[in-house]
């Protein structure tokens, strides 16, 4: 039996040595270490004023890929 316990402690420790890590991250901490701004830059900075194009006003036959 004591053989069978010593096996066992040997797998426990080893599942300690084996553990799940996860990593938390600071977001504000990040942003001063990037130097960015405390907001977001996609909804207040890089694509607030994004337009889409203008359709033409004339379609025009593209020539150059017509199948024959």
């Amino acid at each position: 039996m004591q053989h069978l316990d010593a096996m066992s402690a040997s797998r426990h420790e080893g599942d300690r040595e084996e553990g799940v890590y996860r990593t938390l991250t600071n977001i504000e901490e990040l942003r001063a270490v990037l130097q960015l701004p405390n907001y977001s830059l996609i909804t207040e900075g890089l694509f607030s004023n994004f337009q889409l194009p203008r359709e033409p006003a004339v379609n025009i036959e593209d020539i150059n890929h017509l199948s024959n």
